[in-house]
């Protein structure tokens, strides 16, 4: 047997690696951890140093089939071999049968001979023993993979292959490897001469001295470009059907949103339809109340004893019948988008008539309603439709806070300030309710946090300020409560 600084010169036949590769001539004989594999844990060389657990062999044969012995591998921890790995291992056993056959006093030379001519994979090897680990060693293979000659590859570290986008954390892998004095295998980003990128797998193996000392390293590359693109190509594949299918995701809820869209359309130019015959139905009996009112009222003041309560009633039934006429008429002209039917307004005296007719509910008898009023100009714009606006703010503000009890001791509150700020008059309306939940989508048609309401509210109120070139929005700055804020340009006939 051929042995390589082993203290141990024979192994029984029976425990042996090599007397088992030989008996499969074709094939090539690998053991993975030899402690735990039967036919060799008894062996001296794995109890004992330097206690093998890896094993890889190919038989020698001459030309006429017969074995002469194995070119083998060995290692004290336990590893697999790589198919590049099985081919170099099978193509150096050729090569060693054919060195045996010449029968020449050179047999690196005739393998570096015949690794420089037939082996398809890069080969180097470097000297461990000098502090850079330079290159003394490369086959044509390797020549060819990167592009460089000989002359150019020598005394070099294998660095000089490395550019811009190999990975840093792949060569740190080997070069804790080298530190560490064991094998390793990475695939890893170099350039050739040209500068143009492969991959390649590089399999990086110590070679030992009879001592056990590290001398050289021993280093074979295969050029996986393409393997490497492919998988590539697969991921990108896979990434992109992912897109696509996020998109095609998107595309459906847009869809359904239109949809949805669509059926609120519909439900609203019903609602316009339905509003436009029952504002024509509605005012013909409040033409009629107003009349039977004003009627009242005149045999009232007529009669011996005048009732003045009775005649202030009828005069509130007259009024609050002329209101509501007024209402349902801008009603009609908001569905028909007829313009506004505008003249100069003064805001305050509109806020402090709102609060005077809210002040007869029920529910606003414990709420102190104010007005802050500014030094406003006049704005230009339609009594009713300002009125409608802020008559259901401040009866929004009404119905928030009779659904809490609240805490502060000041009670409850409304505030209706008005100030001018450039040419746009503002119109806030706070109160100390519990305020807005953010999930509420205010503004939005037929949406609405009121058991018994209808969620067109803000919406109608909001095409009533835009029609008047203003704004209406939520102020969501405020600490507590509710502020809600309307815009009017001032006193201008072209607003």
């Amino acid at each position: 047997m051929s042995k390589i600084g082993l203290e141990i010169s024979e192994t029984p036949r029976d425990v042996a690696f090599c007397s088992h590769a030989i008996t499969k001539p074709d094939e090539l004989t690998e053991v993975v951890d030899a402690s735990i594999d039967d036919r060799f844990k008894n062996n001296p060389l794995v109890i004992e140093d330097p206690k093998i657990r890896f094993y890889a062999g190919k038989p020698l044969r001459t030309p006429d089939g017969y074995a002469l012995g194995t070119l083998c591998v060995i290692g004290t921890e336990p590893k697999t071999l790589t198919q590049t790995q099985k081919k170099a291992l099978d193509h150096l056993a050729d090569l060693a049968m054919r060195l045996i056959d010449e029968r020449i006093n050179s047999p690196v030379a005739v393998i570096g001979r015949a690794v420089e001519s037939q082996f398809p994979l890069g080969i180097l090897l470097t000297d461990a023993s000098k502090t850079d680990n330079p290159i003394i060693y490369c086959n044509r293979g390797f020549e060819k993979m990167t592009g460089y000659t000989q002359a150019e590859i020598i005394d070099r570290n294998c660095r000089f292959l490395q550019g811009k986008d190999t990975q840093t954390d792949t060569v740190e892998l080997m070069r804790t490897a080298i530190a560490e004095n064991r094998a390793i295998v990475v695939i890893v980003k170099n350039y050739r001469k040209d500068g143009s990128e492969f991959w390649c797998e590089l399999t990086l193996s110590p070679v030992y001295d009879g001592n056990g000392k590290v001398i050289r390293y021993l280093g074979i590359q295969d050029d996986v470009t393409q393997r490497v693109t492919a998988q590539q190509a697969l991921e990108d594949s896979h990434n992109e059907l992912k897109r696509e299918a996020k998109q095609r995701e998107e595309t459906e809820l847009k869809s359904q949103h239109l949809q949805d869209e669509l059926v609120h359309l519909g439900r609203v130019s019903t609602m316009a339809q339905m509003a436009t015959g029952l504002a024509h139905e509605i005012n013909q009996p409040l033409m009629a109340i107003s009349q039977s009112a004003y009627s009242a009222q005149r045999i009232a003041q007529g009669a011996e004893t005048i009732d003045s309560i009775m005649i202030e009633c009828l005069e509130d039934i007259q009024s609050e019948t002329q209101r509501a006429g007024d209402i349902i008429r801008t009603l009609r002209r908001l569905i028909r988008r007829d313009n506004p039917q505008k003249s100069k307004v003064n805001i305050n005296n509109i806020a402090e008539q709102a609060i005077r007719l809210l002040k007869r509910d029920p529910r606003a008898h414990n709420i102190d309603i104010a007005v802050n009023s500014g030094n406003i100009p006049p704005v230009w714009a339609d009594r009713v439709q300002i009125a409608q606006v802020l008559l259901n703010l401040l009866r929004n503000s009404i119905d928030s806070m009779s659904t809490v009890t609240n805490t502060d001791s000041k009670g409850d509150e409304i505030t209706v300030t008005t100030l001018q700020q450039n040419d746009m008059v503002h119109v806030i309306v706070h109160d100390n309710g519990p305020g807005i939940s953010p999930d509420v989508s205010l503004f939005k048609s037929f949406e609405t946090t009121k058991d018994d309401g209808l969620g067109i509210g803000l919406s109608i109120s909001r095409s009533i300020i835009e029609l008047h070139h203003g704004k209406i929005w939520h102020d969501e700055s405020t600490e507590s409560g509710c502020s809600m804020v309307f815009t009017l340009p001032v006193d201008s006939p072209t607003a």
